[in-house]
């Protein structure tokens, strides 16, 4: 068993409560809506829907099945520059009535409704300007009545390129992207992204994958503020995060590609871990590599709380009627 050194454990652990956790975050914006009163703060349990398992005549069945469930952050996928598709589309086809009492719903269990922006589908950054885009994706959460909005924008090269935009301003464009998003949205809404593990980097580190600009870790450095936190993604990846040490402590213990960028390696870059949610799919089929069961993720998660108190939260990539229940129940009390 590998520990997490001492000093990553220190900032795992951090005694400073200046930020709140995901988990405080929603509990927080659902109290100040006068909504789940009764709900305690618990650690994010999150999924995505896309295309599977939805009920299409009533999207909003598949919606509630996922709250109930046990899932308390749900992102409904996908917002793209030509529209919703998929379970977004089903939501954004609803009346407002019927998106008014499913929001009522989820919120009296606890749980709040994104959307997400992006999939590997979508490559906006050289076709529109970070702050368009962001202020279209803000605009289209608040006009569907959603909680808030996620970017899961991918299919970046090596060191943080897309041409034209290289580097920093690549990072300038997320930032200015998000920004644009939180001033639509307000101040209230819950603003997230869901980037690759890789695509953070140590600023200054040319030899990293991101290159000297940091990728991830340069945009929270400059809008910490509008985003509540991200929704990592530690897979797809080769043979990376495959074991507990290379999830948690060292990403190398797995003879990973991308080294550094493990939680408490993402931690030592300067990312707060209160922001951190590590995301794993929820059956080997989906996704490529890194796919680990559920109970072995709960383990893993126990011992990252018995050793550094990390319970920030976890995501699962992506629903199903036939095992997310079961997911849910024990990524969630692994970290309770």
């Amino acid at each position: 068993m590998l520990r997490i050194g001492a000093l990553a454990a220190l900032a795992l652990g951090a005694p400073a409560r200046a930020r709140p956790t995901p988990g405080e975050r929603v509990a927080a914006y659902l109290h100040a809506r006068g909504e789940a009163l009764a709900v305690a703060p618990r650690p994010v349990v999150a999924t995505y829907i896309d295309w599977r398992d939805i009920t299409w005549l009533h999207p909003e069945k598949t919606v509630l099945a996922a709250v109930a469930n046990g899932f308390n952050v749900v992102i409904l996928a996908f917002d793209l520059a030509t529209g919703p598709t998929d379970m977004l589309q089903g939501w954004a086809s609803l009346d407002a009535a019927t998106r008014n009492a499913t929001l009522a719903a989820a919120h009296a269990a606890g749980a709040v409704l994104l959307l997400s922006a992006g999939g590997a589908s979508e490559e906006p950054y050289n076709r529109v300007g970070g702050a368009a885009y962001g202020a279209a994706v803000g605009a289209t959460a608040a006009a569907l009545g959603l909680d808030g909005a996620d970017f899961d924008l991918e299919n970046l090269a090596p060191g943080f390129n897309f041409d034209p935009l290289k580097g920093d301003e690549l990072v300038d464009w997320f930032v200015n992207a998000t920004r644009a998003a939180r001033a639509a949205m307000g101040p209230a809404a819950i603003l997230t992204h869901a980037p690759q593990a890789p695509y953070f980097g140590t600023i200054g580190d040319a030899g990293s994958w991101v290159g000297a600009s940091g990728g991830y870790t340069a945009i929270w450095r400059a809008a910490s503020d509008a985003i509540d936190f991200f929704n990592v993604q530690f897979y797809n990846q080769g043979s990376c995060y495959t074991s507990y040490a290379s999830l948690f402590a060292s990403s190398e213990a797995d003879a990973c590609v991308f080294p550094k960028t493990s939680v408490a390696e993402l931690v030592a870059m300067g990312v707060d871990a209160r922001a951190i949610v590590v995301g794993k799919p929820l059956f080997d089929a989906d996704a490529d590599t890194g796919y680990v069961d559920g109970p072995t993720l709960a383990a893993w998660l126990r011992q990252a709380r018995n050793e550094s108190g990390f319970a920030t939260g976890a995501f699962c990539w992506s629903w199903a009627a036939d095992g997310g229940a079961a997911w849910a129940a024990e990524v969630g009390a692994a970290m309770s």
